[in-house]
């Protein structure tokens, strides 16, 4: 005989599953929903990175896929502290070092809601041109770099505390100054910000290292900014005390600065192709008014005037000198 039994429906996927466990089987409000998404995140991103460490072969130079952790960095720093403080020592230092892969996993893997904002996959939303500028995109293999994109500065004393590596390149030899200047075509308030948090934080010997550190291109942080036409990042470097700018005395009113910039010419070429567009965010900055770019700018219209007032003596002493011969001559 056919017997008709109820069975309560059970969940499928494991986010329902967790809902109903944190709240006795009843519907979660909104709330509560964000509340335990973020912690059903949290825990499988803490289960990615240990099982990415534990995976992991190559010590020397570990690398990581994007994954919640990397967005957290930019826009959520409770996450990441709540992240870290579920990892050991080494695993924290794994992820605080590893070299970020740009290779997306399912969408699913990266629904998660980050305070106000939900994202949904981080190339789609974080990452993409329309989020940057029409025209740009960015993406950082550096963890510092994703902290420097969302201007966390309350996390750096965290990743450093990890063992973060400032020295830390990507694969196109970039290192996190360069990615501060690529930050600071779309956000220079940010850039300089982060700029002076991180690099003016090392000392004299490391902040020479990082700026004048040559990625695959030959380029220097200074020569992006200076080809790209960014005028806050150009001047920032160039006053970057102990690798371009050098005090020399101190009288009551005025510091007597010495800036070096040998074999730097090609930043004020770089400035003069600069189109008409990008000249009014010069003179925004008024870049032409600061120091060295003014004196510089001085210096080098001087030295442009003695040439030509040279070659003209030289004109015309060879012509006094051609007309004394003719007319000795006849």
């Amino acid at each position: 005989m056919p017997v008709n039994v109820i069975h309560p429906r059970v969940p499928q996927d494991t986010k329902q599953k967790k809902m109903h466990e944190f709240n006795g089987g009843r519907q979660a409000n909104l709330s509560e929903y964000r509340f335990i998404t973020s912690t059903i995140k949290l825990e499988s991103t803490v289960r990615f990175i240990q099982g990415a460490f534990s995976e992991q072969t190559d010590r020397v130079h570990p690398t990581i896929e994007v994954c919640a952790f990397h967005t957290a960095l930019a826009f959520n720093a409770q996450f990441v502290q709540d992240v870290i403080k579920r990892l050991d020592a080494k695993e924290a230092q794994f992820i605080a070092t590893a070299s970020v892969v740009k290779k997306v996993r399912s969408k699913q893997h990266f629904s998660w809601d980050c305070g106000e904002e939900s994202f949904h996959n981080l190339e789609e939303k974080v990452f993409t041109k329309n989020y940057i500028k029409q025209g740009a995109e960015l993406f950082f293999e550096i963890p510092l770099g994703f902290v420097a994109f969302g201007g966390n500065f309350e996390l750096l004393p965290l990743l450093y505390q990890c063992g973060v590596n400032v020295d830390h390149v990507d694969t196109e030899g970039n290192n996190i100054a360069h990615c501060i200047v690529d930050i600071s075509e779309w956000n220079a308030e940010r850039a300089t910000a982060m700029y002076e948090a991180i690099i003016y934080k090392e000392d004299v010997e490391t902040r020479k290292r990082l700026l004048l550190h040559l990625n695959h291109n030959g380029m220097t942080p200074l020569d992006i900014a200076s080809n790209r036409h960014l005028p806050e990042m150009t001047h920032l470097i160039l006053n970057t005390i102990g690798v371009f700018k050098f005090p020399l005395r101190e009288h009551a009113l005025d510091v007597h600065m010495l800036y070096d910039i040998t074999g730097k010419e090609s930043v004020l070429h770089e400035i003069s192709l600069a189109t008409e567009k990008e000249l009014k965010r010069f003179d925004e900055f008024r870049l032409f008014e600061r120091e060295p770019i003014k004196s510089w700018i001085n210096e080098t219209i001087n030295s442009s005037h003695k040439a030509v007032l040279y070659w003209m003596v030289i004109w015309l002493a060879s012509m006094s000198f051609y007309i004394i011969c003719v007319s000795l001559v006849e």
